[in-house]
């Protein structure tokens, strides 16, 4: 099928990169019709968000780059990709960081201007670096610079949650949405952000737009699950992790649900299940479920756990449907202050960039 799109496209691309009276910015610096290609069959299996998917993204974009060494946009699209298979699978991460950092910093390198280039690079510094502050400046920057583009709300609205600003985040991503209907991440994240302001009817349209956009996407079906679980339907909860297409998140999202039916047999199977199979790449995620038991001593134990290994889902403390209820008295406080609290946590600075 890509194949196929590919080639019933090439034409129009040829007028649209080499005809066109002004420049397509998304075309490649060389106008390499090739090279716009290769980016766009990137983007389709990027967009799917499974390990397969990235790693033919990555591929994708490689192609793309051999084509046009200087093509700012898809080493933006390459640090993304990067980023995302290193956080999904948990093998070897740093090594994907430090490839994800490398393409990101290339990106702005090869145009200054690049909004997708600081949006690639915002999110090395708050995942990786955890300098939240940073990525803002680089987000803020990318909006500043593509103020009609959907991506750089996306990235700011998920840095302002953390520090705990809901209800603005929640605005860019509606504002993202308006922007560009299609684009799976913003629903996915708006789904998110109204569960936890507890505007459940509306987090389960944004959450089916979602799967109705990428129905066999990684992570689609679990948040579904997760707005379900959290309004107390623990039976349409169970529905939806059932048909959640990536395993992993599929763990995640029954050991959710089965806690919402109230089935305490079922409900403790499915979280040692979890633990079990994914205590090494999702403390994070633990921790929430025991949030949702009301267990706070294990929820601290295993964000203190997410913490030493830089789990980035620790990030979202604040705005977590689960852990927000858990969080300390101290609740305004950013990452990694926020963390400080915990009992026992080991307050260690921002890593230095290598």
């Amino acid at each position: 099928m890509q194949a196929e799109i590919a080639q019933s496209v090439a034409g129009a691309l040829k007028v649209a990169l080499l005809g066109a009276t002004q420049k397509n910015p998304d075309a490649p610096s060389n106008q390499n019709v090739d090279a716009y290609t290769a980016y766009l069959q990137g983007r389709f299996h990027e967009q799917l968000y499974t390990a397969a998917d990235l790693r033919k993204a990555i591929g994708f974009y490689d192609t793309a780059i051999r084509s046009d060494p200087h093509y700012a946009l898809a080493y933006a699209a390459l640090s993304k990709s990067w980023w995302a298979l290193g956080d999904i699978t948990g093998e070897d991460v740093g090594e994907a960081n430090r490839k994800a950092r490398a393409a990101a910093e290339r990106a702005v390198a090869e145009d200054p201007n690049s909004a997708e280039g600081h949006a690639a690079l915002g999110q090395i510094l708050v995942s990786v670096d955890r300098n939240e502050k940073g990525a803002e400046a680089e987000y803020r920057r990318a909006l500043e610079l593509a103020p009609a583009s959907a991506e750089p709300k996306i990235g700011l609205a998920t840095v302002i949650a953390d520090f705990g600003q809901i209800e603005e985040a929640v605005e860019l991503l509606q504002q993202a949405v308006r922007l560009d209907p299609l684009s799976t991440n913003a629903h996915f994240d708006l789904a998110r952000l109204l569960t936890s302001l507890g505007r459940y009817d509306e987090a389960v349209r944004s959450a089916r737009k979602a799967i109705q956009l990428q129905p066999g996407g990684a992570g689609t079906w679990q948040v579904l699950a997760l707005v379900e679980a959290k309004r107390g339907d623990g039976e349409a909860a169970l529905r939806a992790a059932m048909q959640e297409s990536d395993p992993d998140w599929r763990a995640y999202a029954i050991a959710l649900a089965q806690q919402a039916r109230g089935d305490t047999k079922a409900a403790d199977e499915a979280l040692n299940a979890l633990i079990a199979g994914h205590s090494n790449d999702m403390s994070f995620q633990i921790a929430t479920v025991y949030a949702f038991r009301g267990d706070a001593e294990k929820t601290f134990e295993w964000l203190e756990q997410g913490y030493h290994k830089h789990d980035p889902g620790v990030l979202s403390i604040l705005p977590n449907a689960f852990t927000r209820e858990l969080r300390s008295d101290q609740p305004d406080l950013p990452f990694p202050q926020q963390i400080r609290v915990l009992p026992n946590a080991d307050p260690r600075p921002t890593p230095p960039r290598p």
